[in-house]
Parts: structure tokens; sequence; C-alpha cells
């Protein structure tokens, strides 16, 4: 069973708009100390940090959500969800509103019999500490209709990632040795790097170079894939992450299979270098969570996620 924090889940289903929102960048002790005051200003009736839990089974996906809601009043059947922002919007943030609507579902579920739930978004700034709330009422039917809306996006999404993976695994279980013979010494290595990642034990290699240790180290951490989740390659120079893809080329071969991602410093993948990540200037930080979900689903299909497919 697959455990879920609920802010992961709104966000992944409801973030929408810019790259950086405007509302300057607030530290956790500002947010901290800001939430707080606002709870103790609350009623006697009003619960702080409440844990919020559930269990869910979609299409055969079983799912734990987690997470604890800033605030609840049981008497006033109300959710309360605080956030830190030196600028406040217009109208609640839609991951934020969703947060707490997850919330009044987790705890619908566990038969409060509320017949409706009044949810309660607040931003408080840091400096001031002056708060804006923003709520709405939405009865037990609507909230239901969202909930299982949201978690059935997540499953969408899981199925996908979990058809990818199958299909992966299959292979790699029936896949042959790329080259046609082992260079000297490359077995052996190929022997230890098995056994360190079956045993989850370090391992220093040294080899020299045109040893084929590269193909040595990759080879046996791709055939542990099924039972691990990625692979991480690790090097302080291009010419070694070059060496790693072409390793996986090697082994991938014309079915491609295997997933692949580069990453690359901010600076040296922005397309438009020297333009401030603003979306008041930046086409690209405008509307990014817009277009965000579409662009890593075109991912999962292309395989490879080098700098030259993210920016084209």
């Amino acid at each position: 069973m697959t455990t879920i924090p609920v802010r992961v889940l709104a966000e992944f289903v409801h973030r929408r708009g810019d790259l950086f929102t405007p509302g300057g960048r607030v530290t956790a002790e500002e947010g901290i100390r800001g939430q707080a005051l606002l709870q103790k200003q609350r009623g006697e009736t009003y619960r702080r940090e409440v844990l919020c839990e559930g269990q869910v089974c979609f299409d055969g996906i079983n799912l734990t959500l987690r997470g604890r809601a800033d605030g609840v009043d049981d008497s006033a059947g109300l959710v309360e969800e605080i956030k830190a922002s030196r600028n406040w919007p217009e109208v609640p943030f839609a991951e934020h509103r969703a947060q707490a609507l997850l919330y009044a579902a987790l705890l619908d579920h566990t038969g409060t019999m509320q017949p409706a739930w009044n949810i309660q978004v607040t931003y408080v700034d840091p400096d001031s500490l002056e708060s804006r709330t923003f709520t709405e009422n939405i009865d037990v039917a609507g909230l239901r209709r969202f909930f299982e809306a949201s978690v059935r996006s997540w499953v969408d999404w899981v199925r996908v990632r979990l058809d990818v993976r199958r299909q992966r695994d299959e292979w790699i279980r029936a896949m042959a040795f790329p080259m046609p013979a082992l260079r000297p010494w490359q077995g052996a290595m190929m022997r230890r790097t098995t056994q360190a990642i079956r045993d989850r034990q370090p391992l220093l290699l040294e080899a020299p170079t045109g040893s084929g240790k590269t193909l040595a180290v990759t080879w046996p951490a791709v055939r542990g894939l099924p039972e691990a989740s990625r692979i991480l390659f690790l090097t302080s120079r291009n010419t070694g992450g070059r060496a790693a893809l072409q390793a996986l080329g090697l082994i991938a071969g014309k079915q491609n299979p295997l997933s692949r991602i580069v990453l690359t410093a901010k600076e040296k993948i922005c397309p438009l270098p020297g333009t401030p990540c603003d979306p008041e200037f930046c086409p690209n930080a405008r509307g990014y969570y817009d277009r965000s979900r579409a662009a890593v689903s075109a991912l999962v299909e292309n395989l490879e996620a080098t700098s030259d497919v993210v920016t084209a």
C-alpha cells in the first residue's frame, strides 16, 4: 500500500499558475510563527494540527492518504489551512484550497455526520502578522465528488507509471548482454557490482580507461531495477555523464525501455539565459504549472529527458 501526503496529492493534481507565484520567500520559522499566532486566536473548540488519515482503493490500487490539518473546529464544521505569504492572492491558490478540501474529506470518512463543511484558507503576512481569510461552504456530496476526482487523477497517473515499469521489468528479466564478449576483468567487475547491490554495501572500484568499467557497473544496476526504484549515476564531469548515457543506450538497444533523466543546472538548461525567472518577464515561467502535467506525460512517453529534449 502506497502512502501519499495530502499536500503532495493536492499539489500534483490541482496546482496551477506560474512557476514562481508572487508571495515573497518565507522561511519555515516565519511560517510557523504566523501559523501559531493565528491558531492561538481561534476559539476553544478549535483543534490544532489535527491528523487526517484514510485508506482508499481505486481500480485495485490501494492508497493511504495522510496529513495534518492546521486547524479543525468540529462545532462549526470547519477545516482551516494556513499559509504564510507577503503578497496575498485575490483568490486562494488552487492547491491550498484543495489541501483543505482533502482534509475535510478524510474527516468525513471517519463518520463525523457533518452535512456540510466550511473550508477556510488563511494567508498570514510573516512581517505584519496581519491575515486574510477565504471561506467557502461545500456540502458532503460535493466534497466526496472532489475527493474521488482528485484520487482518481492520481491513480490514473500511477497506473501509467506501473504499466511502464511492468514492461521495463519484463524486458530486463529477458535482456542479454549487449556486447559479443567481455573485456578482460569486466566480468569480475560486474560480479563485484552485483554483490554490492545485492548486499547494499559500498564498493570502491578503480579500473583503467578502456576497461569497460562504466558498462560493468551499469549492467548489474539495470538488472537490479525490478527490486529497486531507480539508479543514480553521479559524476563530476560531463564526459562521465555521456559515458553513462552511452552505456544505457547500449543496454537498452532499439527497444529503449529504460527511462533516463539527465539533471542539469537551471542556469545551463534555461532556454532564455539572462531572463529573470519571473512570470512578468519569462513566458516559460508564466503558466508553468498549467503545462507541467502534459510535459511530464510527454517525457514518460519519450523515456529520455536530456537537456536537448527538455528545451526542444
